[in-house]
């Protein structure tokens, strides 16, 4: 794997300066930010999203956990939510659950807060008081649930009741791409 010193060293300028010219940062000279570019370009070069996400607090990267992806409506959203976020310069990653309570308290606890910004998820196998107890201080938006006396986060589809007046909404895919 390609790193950061690597282009450095090929370009002939310091770690900073090749970390500079690749974020497009004002500080650098046109022929030394071709330069970077250049070596970066002829290397194959990638950000390490890892080492990103530990600078910024953040993976760019965000899960949907949906019960079944052959069923009409878990796979319309899915194509949905992707499309949103990458809009977003987001990345989603889709997880079927089959409505099993273990898989998705796996979901919601391991996921938030490690390779993930945030959860949107279906969760079907368990009841409001299990997903309450596992989401803690995680971004977690549910969608399509029968839910009513939470102050979660929830997204319902066109044919559900809408939200009581005291439930907000929010954007994963806004918050991970800010």
């Amino acid at each position: 794997m390609v790193t950061l010193a690597d282009v450095a060293r090929a370009a002939n300028v310091s770690t900073m300066t090749a970390s500079n010219a690749l974020r497009g940062k004002d500080n650098v000279a046109p022929p030394t930010r071709d330069r970077v570019l250049r070596a970066a370009s002829e290397l194959g070069y990638r950000v390490n999203v890892l080492a990103k996400g530990l600078r910024s607090g953040r993976t760019g990267v965000i899960a949907l956990a949906v019960p079944e992806l052959d069923m009409p409506f878990p796979a319309h959203f899915a194509a949905e939510v992707t499309t949103a976020a990458a809009r977003q310069g987001v990345r989603v990653v889709v997880q079927q659950t089959q409505s099993r309570p273990e898989v998705e308290r796996t979901i919601l606890h391991d996921l938030p807060g490690s390779i993930v910004d945030g959860v949107i998820m279906c969760a079907l196998g368990l009841d409001i008081h299990e997903v309450e107890q596992e989401i803690q201080h995680s971004k977690v938006v549910l969608f399509d649930e029968h839910i009513t006396d939470t102050m979660l986060d929830i997204v319902c589809s066109p044919t559900r009741p809408a939200r009581p007046p005291h439930a907000s909404t929010s954007s994963i895919a806004g918050a991970a791409g800010s």
